[in-house]
């Protein structure tokens, strides 16, 4: 990428960035109509997060309307449709100059008394061409897909000690290209049952319970669906007035469909935190081990392990956010979740590691600069293909108004 083309890029956002400024007015605080215009552009030194790198530059436009109301006593609706047109200054011989990118969520909390809340909410995403990325991990960066997540849940408090949430997670995904499609297309559903009882003033006993499954396109002859069942005892606890720790440990029960790979039982673990340290500084984390769905074709699932962790300063007397976070992931992919007639597949281990710092400048209450620095890195020795790895870099800068 040559310094003209990184100096046009800073230069076309900066004059974005007051042309969208001298559009801006003000709105009532009651309206229940929002309106939201960002502009930004990523410079990347591999677009297709490929072993072949190519350097490129893609600029986004988008508008976001937000819906905010209140159809009934004691209930609210968000609704956020999202729309984003993308120009790539080097796209391959597949790919398209422009595309356009659909993001659209509804969210509506009702209270049915003074201590239970109900939830439905559904959010649904159409992209082309896009970075389809997952845990951590990137799936693909070459195809169009659907993906769509609806929960239905109700939370309830039981007298004073006792917390209650039972709830329904259903996940879409679909892509449009038939070969990606038959390797890719996924659905994943569950119902979860979460309770707490607190034993001490600042600590509760936890307990977790889902049974779910993950189903695919049967393709060549491979069933790579297979269903779950946890049960996980853990502890919460308030170390201060601003910081929460949680840990569950428990056990994940498989089934897969292919007769010959039976079920197993392995060890689920989960460990997070968050809060802040000070008043400015608020930091997050968490390690999750247990089987999920595949990201490497034709295994049926794998043994993941994620480390997250996060953490955001905020400069008050300078209107500044600094932000930082780094996400590593690791699949274990073994025979005991390769189904027969995958033989020609290599058992192994994928790994990603994803940096990234940034920072966002609020120049007045409704306008706000950000950039921000991406490092991802991939090494993968399992799949058909023996695995892929490669390393991507990139640097995003952007604007945004709330009108």
């Amino acid at each position: 990428m040559n310094r003209f083309s990184i100096g046009m890029l800073t230069v076309a956002v900066a004059l974005s960035a007051m042309t969208i400024d001298s559009m801006a007015q003000s709105s009532k605080v009651d309206d229940p109509f929002r309106f939201e215009l960002s502009v930004s552009a990523e410079v990347t030194d591999n677009r297709d997060s490929s072993e072949v790198q190519e350097s490129n530059i893609d600029y986004y436009i988008g508008p976001k309307f937000i819906f905010k109301g209140k159809p009934g006593d004691a209930s609210l609706l968000t609704f956020t449709y999202n729309p984003i047109f993308r120009h790539r200054t080097e796209p391959s011989l597949i790919q398209n100059e422009g595309e356009l990118y659909h993001y659209a969520k509804f969210d509506l909390r009702k209270k049915s008394s003074e201590i239970q809340e109900t939830r439905v909410i559904n959010q649904f995403n159409y992209t082309d061409d896009p970075a389809v990325t997952q845990g951590g991990t990137l799936l693909r960066r070459d195809s169009s897909y659907i993906f769509n997540y609806l929960e239905i849940g109700t939370h309830k408090n039981v007298q004073k000690v006792n917390t209650l949430d039972i709830y329904g997670l259903y996940t879409l995904k679909r892509f449009d290209e038939s070969e990606v499609a038959d390797q890719s297309d996924e659905d994943r559903y569950s119902l979860n049952l979460l309770y707490l009882r607190q034993y001490q003033r600042k600590s509760a006993l936890a307990l977790e319970l889902q049974v779910g499954g993950t189903g695919y396109k049967e393709l060549a002859g491979l069933d790579r669906s297979f269903m779950t069942a946890i049960g996980a005892v853990g502890i919460e606890h308030i170390a201060s007035p601003s910081m929460r720790m949680g840990a569950r440990l428990g056990v994940q029960f498989v089934d897969y469909a292919d007769e010959a790979l039976g079920n197993e039982a392995t060890p689920m673990v989960n460990l997070s935190f968050g809060g802040n340290t000070i008043p400015t500084v608020a930091i997050r984390g968490s390690l999750d081990h247990r089987v999920r769905e595949s990201d490497v074709f034709p295994f049926a699932a794998q043994e993941a392990t994620d480390l997250k962790a996060t953490i955001d300063w905020t400069l008050k007397e300078r209107n500044i956010v600094l932000t930082g976070s780094a996400i590593y992931h690791t699949g274990s992919y073994s025979e005991e979740s390769l189904p027969s007639g995958g033989a020609t597949s290599a058992a192994g281990d994928e790994t990603s590691t994803i940096l990234e710092v940034g920072g966002v400048y609020k120049h007045t209450s409704a306008t706000e600069f950000g950039i921000r620095f991406r490092s991802e890195e991939v090494d993968s020795d399992s799949g058909v293909t023996f695995g892929r790895n490669f390393s991507r870099n990139a640097t995003t800068i952007s604007v945004s108004r709330q009108f």
